[in-house]
């Protein structure tokens, strides 16, 4: 007979990370970085709790988890480049030769959101 097999369950159910073995400044960094409501003066064991706590909370999607790793390993030096037709800015629409009538990738600048000739 075949060994059991863990659920999909059981296997997030299990702990990951033992908040308790890091540092101090770790977990005060994650207290900032994360927004938590515990006081800045807090005890060590109160930090780690919540952040414990917090980082249980967290959802994943696991398809864009993937796709930002593979991404990450293919791409490990480079800055994201985007197809000229792509703008980071959503009041941005591309210009109608394919290019974005912003100043730049993030649409700053003085013609940043404005159509070409509508200054």
């Amino acid at each position: 007979m075949p060994p059991a097999q863990k659920t999909r369950t059981e296997y997030y159910d299990m702990p990951k990370v033992d908040f308790t073995l890091l540092p101090d400044s770790s977990l005060r960094r994650y207290r900032r970085a994360h927004a938590l409501t515990v006081p800045p003066d807090a005890p060590r064991e109160d930090l780690a709790r919540e952040a414990a706590r917090h980082f249980a909370n967290q959802t994943v999607d696991e398809k864009d988890a993937i796709v930002h790793f593979v991404y990450s390993v293919r791409n490990k030096d480079r800055v994201l480049k985007l197809p000229p037709t792509i703008s980071l800015d959503p009041e941005d629409p591309p210009a109608p030769n394919g290019t974005s009538s912003g100043a730049g990738a993030g649409g700053a600048g003085a013609g940043a959101g404005t159509a070409p000739g509508t200054e």
